[in-house]
């Protein structure tokens, strides 16, 4: 015997790291479902034309979307205005073109984009000369929708490395214990 090495098995407690691993992974994947999903409900939606009320809970730039089914309509026409309740001063709104998404069958394209420096009650009223009123558009403002989208992907690569890492420490682990002396084991 003392030509043979001793072979260490792998502690039962590397099933233990895995699973813990396993269990991290599919919490971090379920916030990040969680947080896409709140962040679509939290969508502040007018129809064109529409005047409507909103709450801004915090201080960002917001972008507005033209969210249509089918062909894309044409833009021209479209006239948006936000205004601060409280002291009447109209927002600057910037074209902004440089989004879209595609999302539970609605697609999006951003039209303009906008800064709001104080949290607060704001009327957003939407107008549409020569705009088709039969086909409902609609216009979606979402806050900081690629830093949304950026948390939610980056969480689930997170919980897939988790997860990955649980299962192949799993799988080690077994293999190590199960090639082991068996005469060895007294866990």
């Amino acid at each position: 015997m003392s030509g043979m090495k001793n072979k260490k098995l792998a502690s039962k407690k590397m099933y233990a790291v895995a699973g813990i691993l396993l269990i991290v992974a599919a919490v971090i994947c379920t916030i990040s479902v969680f947080a896409l999903i709140s962040a679509t409900k939290a969508d502040m939606r007018l129809t064109i034309p529409e005047t409507k009320e909103f709450s801004f809970e915090e201080a960002g730039t917001y972008t507005i979307f033209h969210e249509y089914e089918g062909a894309q309509q044409d833009l021209t026409g479209v006239g948006v205005m936000v205004q601060e309740q409280s002291t009447n001063q109209a927002v600057e709104l910037d074209t902004y073109t440089g989004a879209n998404y595609e999302l539970n069958g609605r697609k999006g394209i951003s039209i303009f984009q906008f800064d709001i420096e104080e949290p607060g009650t704001y009327q957003i009223s939407a107008e549409n000369e020569g705009l088709d009123e039969t086909t409902g558009s609609i216009l979606t403002i979402k806050q900081d929708f690629v830093k949304s989208i950026l948390f939610v992907v980056l969480g689930i690569i997170a919980g897939c490395f988790f997860g990955v890492g649980g299962i192949v420490l799993f799988i080690l682990t077994y293999i190590k214990r199960s090639r082991g002396d068996k005469s060895l084991v007294h866990n």
